[in-house]
């Protein structure tokens, strides 16, 4: 088990490293590029589901050899499946996001947690950091696969919290506003790492649950993908040649690991 300096200093760059490149995209020229940008920033996601969640999800499960793998799919299943329902019943139209221009300060925290709850790409993105959290909290334990485990989170975090800030400046959101949504993004891993390595020296998880867990995420992730795809129907050869450069970028990076 790591000590909790540690765990904390992990856990602050993971945060700082995140929210930085989150906000790049606010801080660069895209308005005029705002489509190939979202283009190669859906590409990441799609990719990142594909060539570092699912392949994740699955090795964690797995490392029980008694597990049934008939729950690989239901658990996918069941994440993709709560995403509808939460896009239904919560989601107003896109472009009535939340503008922090209706208010003269900051806004009040319930503006703030209805933005994201509408906003069915955070969300879901939310749900996947949370149970990342949870899985780094707990590799922390195992000091085998602490630095490797980190590393992992990190190299997938990062092309997602660009890809976040970007698709929600394409969709029309205030670019204060994503400032927020994008630290959100940014401080749910740590904070969760941080809360389940705590909770872990108390109670140990089974390889299994977190297994699961990941699998309900990927169904997320999944979901996510899917939304992606549909925003994009009418592409160019040259649009299309991005969002598939997008979406390799990921698979490359599942080598480094």
């Amino acid at each position: 088990m790591i000590s909790a300096i540690a765990a904390l200093l992990i856990c602050t760059f993971m945060g700082a490293i995140s929210y930085g490149l989150g906000i790049l995209p606010l801080h660069l020229d895209v308005n005029n590029h705002i489509k190939p940008v979202s283009l190669f920033s859906g590409g990441l996601l799609i990719g990142a589901a594909l060539c570092l969640a699912i392949p994740e999800s699955i090795e964690n499960y797995t490392k029980n050899a008694k597990n049934d793998s008939k729950w690989i799919g239901i658990s996918v299943m069941l994440g993709f499946v709560s995403m509808i329902l939460v896009d239904q019943n919560y989601q107003k139209p896109e472009r009535q996001e939340i503008s922090i221009n209706d208010y003269d300060v900051s806004p009040p925290p319930s503006s703030i947690f209805k933005s994201i709850l509408h906003t069915s790409l955070t969300l879901a993105l939310l749900i996947h950091s949370a149970i990342d959290g949870i899985s780094l909290g707990s590799a922390f334990h195992r000091d085998s696969i602490t630095f490797v485990f980190s590393l992992v989170v990190i190299i997938h975090k990062l092309p997602t919290c660009f890809s976040l800030s970007c698709l929600l400046l394409q969709k029309g959101v205030n670019a204060e506003m994503v400032k927020i949504h994008i630290l959100a993004f940014a401080l749910t891993t740590p904070l969760f790492a941080i809360l389940t390595w705590i909770a872990l020296l108390a109670v140990n998880p089974s390889d299994t649950v977190i297994g699961i867990l990941l699998l309900f995420s990927s169904g997320t992730f999944i979901y996510i993908s899917t939304h992606i795809l549909g925003e994009f129907k009418e592409m160019t050869f040259t649009e299309m040649g991005i969002l598939i450069v997008g979406i390799l970028v990921p698979g490359f990076l599942s080598f480094m690991h």
